[in-house]
């Protein structure tokens, strides 16, 4: 019982590796350095996003090799309600591996 709860801890996603990775998309697309990022960061806002460009970020978030390794995905209905990078990061970390 004690291996199967320690493998299930080895398995878990680090929500600094989701972050990073999140903070890293905007900061690429944006050519914004990634200390002006945090969890309060409405990436949004904060780039002029529109409802449905927003959403479809969500197909983007999901190809990328990153989020396949951690067996993770967004929806489009996830994406709409979640615009901060902590948000954004609670919301991946939560669907890995689930």
């Amino acid at each position: 019982m004690a291996k199967k709860a320690a493998s299930k801890e080895a398995n878990k996603v680090r929500p600094e590796y989701v972050e990073d990775r999140v903070i890293e998309y905007f900061s690429v697309r944006f050519n914004t350095p990634a200390e002006k990022f945090d969890q309060d960061t409405d990436c949004k806002e904060a780039f002029g996003f529109g409802d449905a460009d927003w959403r479809s970020l969500a197909d983007v978030f999901n190809k990328k090799q990153w989020m396949r390794h951690i067996k993770s995905h967004i929806t489009r209905q996830e994406m709409q309600k979640n615009t901060t990078v902590g948000k954004l990061t609670q919301v991946i970390v939560k669907n890995a591996m689930a």
